[in-house]
C-alpha cells in the first residue's frame, strides 16, 4: 500500500490542470494530457473510455462520454477555428527560425479540417522573404519537410543579411575621425577647416 501511494500522488501532481478560465486553452491542455498518457504507456485515443477516468481529477469535476468532444464543446468558443486561422495568417517570422517554428506549431496543431497544402502555404507565407522564396522553389507538400528545409536554409545563411561593421582596429588605426571634414587625425573641435569657415562667416565691421 505504501509503495503504490507515492506513485499515485506523483501521477496526480504531474498531470496538467485545467480550470476553465478565459485565458486557458483547452486544446493545449488536451494535448498535454494526451502526451502524458502516451509517456506513461496509456492509450490516449479519443475512443478510449479509460481516458476520462484517468484525467478527471485534473479537470476538477467529473468527465464522461466523449471526453475530448465534450471538453471542446463546453470550453471552446464557437468561432475558435476562425480566430485560430486569423492568428495563423497574422503570424510573421521576426526572430530566428526555431522561434517561429515553435509559434507556428503551437497554433497549427489545434486547427481542424485544414489540408496539408494549406498548412504548408500558411507556413511559407509567414517566413522571411529569403527563406520563403527558397522553400517555395522546393515545391514541398509536407509541413514537416518545409520546416526542416527552412531551418537548414537559415542555418547555412546565418549572418549574410546583417550589415557589416568595420573592425575596431580599422576604426582607430589612423586616430579619431572629424565629423565635419571626415578626415582622420583630429576631432571636430580641433578642425582647422571648420574654424576657417566659421571665421569667414562672421560679419565684418
Amino acid at each position: 500500500m505504501s509503495s503504490t501511494a507515492p506513485a499515485a500522488d506523483h501521477a496526480e501532481a504531474s498531470c496538467p490542470r485545467f480550470k476553465g478560465k478565459r485565458d486557458e486553452d483547452v486544446r493545449h491542455w488536451l494535448f498535454q494530457v494526451e502526451r502524458l498518457c502516451r509517456i506513461n504507456g496509456h492509450d490516449a485515443t479519443f475512443d478510449n473510455d479509460t481516458l476520462p477516468s484517468r484525467v478527471g481529477t485534473a479537470m476538477e469535476e467529473p468527465a464522461s462520454g466523449c471526453f475530448t468532444q465534450d471538453a471542446l464543446a463546453y470550453f471552446e468558443a464557437p468561432n475558435y477555428q476562425s480566430v485560430l486561422r486569423q492568428k495563423l495568417w497574422q503570424l510573421r517570422q521576426i526572430g530566428d527560425i526555431e522561434e517561429y517554428n515553435g509559434k507556428y506549431s503551437s497554433l497549427i496543431f489545434r486547427a481542424e479540417n485544414m489540408s496539408v497544402l494549406d498548412q504548408v502555404s500558411y507556413y511559407c507565407d509567414d517566413l522571411k522573404r529569403a527563406s520563403q522564396a527558397h522553400i517555395k522553389l522546393q515545391n514541398t507538400t509536407q509541413l514537416s519537410e518545409a520546416m526542416y528545409m527552412a531551418v537548414k536554409y537559415e542555418m547555412s545563411h546565418v549572418g549574410e543579411n546583417r550589415p557589416r561593421r568595420e573592425k575596431p582596429e580599422q576604426q582607430t588605426k589612423e586616430g579619431p575621425v572629424c565629423f565635419h571634414g571626415k578626415k582622420p587625425g583630429h576631432i571636430k573641435h580641433d578642425c582647422k577647416q571648420l574654424k576657417r569657415k566659421q571665421g569667414n562667416e562672421q560679419p565684418r565691421r
